[in-house]
């Protein structure tokens, strides 16, 4: 037997909206906005994180393009910051270094 209130629904599409309202009263995260959040935090630190990767490779580039300034004229350039490129110990950056000085040429 199906009771209708005055307005014809019936009563048991009312029990399932109270049900699907108690369910979204819970306090456990959904699933799909946990997920949401967790991809637009990631997409924004990419941005941030391609932003200071294009700054950094400008500045690396400038200083390549000036060393002259900062060596003897006399000197080669490009030995003298290989050579400075060993003393920092950081590989990692002297490989980045040195792949902008072919670049740059």
């Amino acid at each position: 037997m199906q009771v209708k209130l005055p307005d014809g629904i019936p009563i048991r599409i009312v029990v399932y909206l109270r049900s699907t309202k108690q369910m979204c009263d819970r306090p456990e995260p959904d699933s799909l906005m946990t997920e949401f959040v967790r991809e637009r935090s990631i997409r924004r630190t990419v941005k941030v994180l391609e932003t200071k990767r294009k700054r950094i490779r400008e500045e690396l580039e400038q200083l390549i393009q000036h060393l002259d300034l900062l060596v003897p004229s006399s000197a080669a350039s490009s030995d003298l910051l290989q050579e400075a490129i060993g003393r920092i110990g950081d590989d990692a950056f002297g490989q980045l270094l040195l792949q902008l000085m072919q670049e740059v040429k």
